[in-house]
């Protein structure tokens, strides 16, 4: 990318700006990276859990069942639980959501 500058001169984008973009954007992958892994662990953790933990059997309406699931060999499942982000949760919300 080019710019013009007041006195009339063309200015190259420096190479120190694109570094900087490319180290942002590594930053940003290695973040997405690192929250990505937390998601799987707690994922992995949770979906290990039983009814005894919370998780109700849910029914589908008669369309939905008899269209998805006409053998009625899959189940549904729903826990109602506190914001699980960890750090990023509200720590004054003691609401349970799905």
């Amino acid at each position: 990318k080019r710019k013009m500058v007041a006195d009339g001169d063309i200015e190259e984008d420096s190479e120190e700006i694109k570094a900087q973009a490319r180290l942002a954007k590594r930053r940003r992958a290695r973040d997405c990276e690192k929250l990505a892994g937390e998601i799987e662990e707690w994922a992995t953790r949770i979906i290990k859990e039983g009814e005894e933990d919370g998780w109700k059997e849910v029914s589908c309406n008669k369309m939905m069942r008899g269209t998805l699931n006409p053998t009625e060999r899959t189940k549904a499942y729903l826990k109602w639980m506190k914001d699980s982000r960890g750090d990023k949760a509200n720590k004054d919300d003691d609401n349970e959501y799905p």
